[in-house]
């Protein structure tokens, strides 16, 4: 079964948990079996995926070549005013918060349809199980929901508890980015002591201490913090955090304390802390500038929680209705295909004497020779061997596919007459070529990454379509693979891979159309160091009750933390902080 039927139901007032009447069973009735699929002719489909395996080896072989080449990207861009861009990074946004796990099964992308009595959004993922759709389809509705009823609310308690929410449902991957963040620390330190070789080691601390004492004192030491230090402060509050996390009675103090420093890292960029990162990333005299770079793709990673959250609230005050009578449309995840290429031994060759005339093949041939040191036959076999080449229709894909099939094809049946799909993560280079070519063209489609995913595919065409519709996708094949053989020829060519290392964005900006209607940042916020500003938000937080009484037991005696407190700590030539 390659396709099922939609999930589609009315919002509950009650937290997913409460509805006893929305039970997966009813909420993703078991689909009635459609009819036969029609298959793409196995020709067909070697010449369509021949040269996605071609083009995707060559990206691994000249990394090899030249292992320095600079992958990364700056996206930073200047935010827009224009409402319907805003509305498109709401939708994206929306998204994110709805990717919640680590890699690809859940990238997501919405679509926002005109309804008969308000809005339907109608959203997909590249390979979520039935289960997960209906959990992420619960948290969808009980997201909106509480979008909808904060008119009135206290302001700052309905922004913490939508930074709860979303923490939450994202902890797994908001874990894997703190648990990578701790680990790029020790790279980041490491490189700044061998270039400073005056520098004071990283703190040392003992959690027997109190963490919000710990971290109030680290606050302190805030009033000068080198870069060196700042890290060593990091460090410290991350271990402070995988303490609470490893402990499951501290979960909800463990979400209060990633919202606080998610918030803190937001503005980060803007702080002398944050330029100092960014010089070291620019600066090319760094033989290794790998750790500052992933340094600063970690903390925008979790910096845009933040930022989706006041989009998301920032939405809710300027398009109200956005959030009333709505519905929640979840579109299953597609069944990945059996391997379309047969293992064998294909060789590079093998490939550019299909793709083109033989009168061009020799340079190419050529090019392919020098590729061998690198391993270039290996890496096409190793890709056409694994046993997870079973290709999916992406996320962005599916959702318009859809739609499609819905006849929803026209500007005034989306909501506004705004045609567009948002999705988690920028659009791979594939599924930029599917909007590219489709006579079914968006307003709006996130821009591409250029990463290239042999796991891809087009949607079924079933036996009751007809003709017209297999023709249809096969010339969508067609003009897809017409751009793929490009890349792979300027990918010979100039021994430069497209595409990143990440396909998520570094930076994120919040629209202008949408920013002016946002509360503002705390005053002075931007002057102050990450560790600063988490040190006095927990400050003002009770951490638990046992921190609390610890704290209300201390004396008026005062905690004294000054650069007395660096001292040697012996071979690791580290330092301890002294409370006193």
């Amino acid at each position: 079964m390659s396709d099922q039927r939609f999930i589609s139901q009315q919002p509950s007032m009650l937290e997913p948990s409460e509805r006893d009447n929305d039970t997966p069973e009813q909420l993703v009735a078991a689909a009635p079996r459609p009819d036969r699929t029609v298959a793409v002719k196995p020709n067909r489909q070697r010449l369509f995926y021949q040269p996605i395996v071609l083009e995707y080896a060559l990206t691994m072989a000249c990394q090899r070549r030249s292992p320095g080449y600079d992958t990364y990207s700056d996206n930073r861009q200047g935010p827009s005013s224009s409402p319907e861009q805003a509305f498109h990074c709401f939708v994206c946004k929306l998204a994110q918060v709805t990717d919640n796990q680590r890699g690809g099964p859940t990238i997501t992308a919405f679509a926002v349809l005109r309804g008969v009595d308000g809005p339907e959004y109608v959203f997909g993922s590249n390979q979520r199980t039935q289960e997960q759709v209906v959990e992420a389809r619960g948290f969808v509705l009980s997201l909106l929901q509480f979008l909808g009823s904060q008119s009135g609310m206290n302001r700052r308690a309905g922004k913490r508890a939508l930074f709860q929410r979303i923490i939450r449902f994202n902890a797994p991957r908001i874990d894997m980015y703190l648990d990578k963040l701790a680990d790029i620390l020790g790279g980041c330190l490491s490189d700044y002591k061998r270039r400073n070789v005056k520098s004071k080691s990283h703190l040392n601390f003992s959690l027997e201490f109190s963490p919000l004492v710990i971290v109030v004192g680290l606050t302190w030491l805030a009033i000068d913090l080198t870069l060196e230090r700042e890290l060593s402060s990091w460090g410290i509050l991350l271990k402070i955090m995988f303490s609470f996390r490893a402990n499951g009675r501290n979960r909800e103090e463990y979400t209060d304390i990633c919202a606080i420093l998610i918030k803190a890292i937001r503005g980060y960029p803007n702080s002398a802390m944050g330029k100092e990162i960014t010089l070291r990333v620019k600066d090319s005299s760094i033989n290794n500038s790998e750790p500052w770079r992933e340094l600063q793709h970690c903390l925008g990673r979790l910096g845009s929680y933040g930022e989706a959250v006041r989009i998301l609230i920032s939405a809710s005050t300027m398009w109200p209705e956005l959030f009333q009578d709505f519905i929640v449309t979840a579109v299953p995840s597609s069944v990945p295909h059996a391997k379309p290429l047969a293992k064998s031994k294909l060789t590079a060759a093998q490939v550019i004497s299909q793709m083109m005339p033989h009168k061009d093949a020799p340079l190419y041939l050529d090019q392919v020779t020098e590729l061998q040191k690198f391993g270039l036959d290996n890496l096409i076999q190793q890709q056409v061997a694994t046993p997870t080449f079973k290709p999916i229709v992406h996320a962005e894909v599916l959702v318009h596919n859809y739609l499609l099939r819905r006849d929803i094809n026209i500007a005034s049946q989306y909501w506004h007459g705004w045609k567009t799909i948002g999705g988690s993560k920028p659009t791979c280079r594939l599924c930029n070529y599917y909007f590219i070519s489709h006579p079914d063209r968006l307003d709006q489609v996130r821009g591409s990454h250029r990463n290239l995913y042999p796991n891809w595919r087009l949607p079924d065409v079933f036996e009751s379509e007809g003709t017209r519709m297999n023709k249809a996708r096969l010339e969508l094949l067609d003009d897809i693979i017409a751009r793929v053989r490009d890349d792979t020829k300027r990918t010979l060519r100039e021994k430069v891979p497209l595409g990143k290392k990440h396909d998520s964005n570094t930076f994120s900006t919040v629209p202008k159309y949408l920013d002016s209607r946002s509360q503002s940042s705390l005053p002075g916020s931007e002057t102050l160091s990450v560790i600063a500003q988490v040190g006095m938000a927990m400050g003002r937080m009770q951490v638990s009750r046992d921190v609390t009484k610890e704290v209300k037991s201390e004396d008026e005696g005062c905690i004294a933390a000054s650069d007395r407190a660096y001292h040697s700590d012996g071979e690791d030539g580290g330092a301890t902080l002294v409370w006193h």
